[in-house]
């Protein structure tokens, strides 16, 4: 199968952490001298524990951030990214609350706050993830089943030869550019995606080939609902900062999905 884009297009996403920090300290900051903010309820904080493992106790933000782990159930996705901005800025002015009212307000403490609340602007997508149980599965796995597989592969994948340009390089001229019409394309790209997960999904798969078939359907879906989700949100900076990070792992499981599969067709002997 053909590469999906080169290694140097996926170090324009990797940067994307970075630009998550700078946000969340710009919040930070905008949060440290507006004086008309709401001031947000932090009652959870007194239940946290104040120790570690090893006795030191925790800074209040940290116990704030700790405090989160008994949250209600996660909302769905598009629930989570239509809200990112807002999210974002309570998240802030309850840290910022909390480090005032416990004294620690400094830039030293500012600057880690905003490192841990980066890395935890993170989406996990949700997608329908098949199991074994629901493929046709082969038991003859011989080298002439194994090509019959592989050509029936090629046919149900035939949709992403549709999509003649990096899904990166789309999203990152909607960013430059603000015109909607990219957000449109990343959406017909992934209905690409689906299309060829959907056309998987139904070919019959030797024994041997089971866990690599699901592997690559399931990256597919994964990946296709990540381009859905950049072409719905993608005008939202702190969503599209999730999603980029989203896109990095996405992509790098149908690398590796797909190398699998490869290995599953080279490894094959001819007896």
């Amino acid at each position: 199968m053909n590469s999906f884009r080169s290694a140097l297009g996926r170090g324009r996403f990797l940067i994307s952490a970075g630009f998550s920090l700078c946000l969340v300290l710009g919040t930070l900051f905008y949060v440290a001298h507006t004086k008309e903010i709401a001031q947000p309820h932090f009652s959870r904080v007194t239940e946290v524990a104040t120790s570690t493992a090893s006795g030191a106790e925790k800074p209040k933000w940290q116990q704030y951030l700790l405090s989160q782990a008994s949250s209600p159930p996660r909302a769905s996705d598009d629930v989570i990214l239509s809200g990112a901005s807002d999210a974002l800025t309570e998240r802030v002015s309850q840290l910022y609350t909390v480090m005032q009212k416990g004294g620690l307000y400094t830039p030293e403490n500012l600057s880690q706050v905003g490192a841990t609340v980066a890395d935890t602007m993170k989406l996990e997508p949700t997608f329908d993830r098949i199991t074994r149980a629901e493929l046709t599965i082969d038991p003859d796995s011989s080298y002439d089943r194994m090509l019959t597989y592989r050509a029936d592969m090629r046919v149900a994948l035939e949709p992403l030869l549709t999509n003649k340009e990096p899904e990166f390089e789309v999203f990152a001229r909607y960013l430059e550019t603000k015109n909607e019409i990219y957000l449109e394309q990343l959406a017909t790209t992934a209905a690409n995606y689906t299309r060829a997960a959907r056309q998987a999904r139904a070919v019959p798969v030797p024994v041997d080939a089971a866990e690599a078939h699901v592997r690559t359907i399931n990256s597919l879906s994964l990946f296709a609902t990540t381009l859905t989700h950049m072409s719905k949100h993608g005008a939202d900076p702190v969503a599209s900062l999730m999603l980029l990070r989203a896109y990095n792992d996405a992509e790098q499981e149908v690398f590796s999905a797909f190398n699998e599969l490869a290995l599953y067709y080279r490894n094959k002997k001819h007896v």
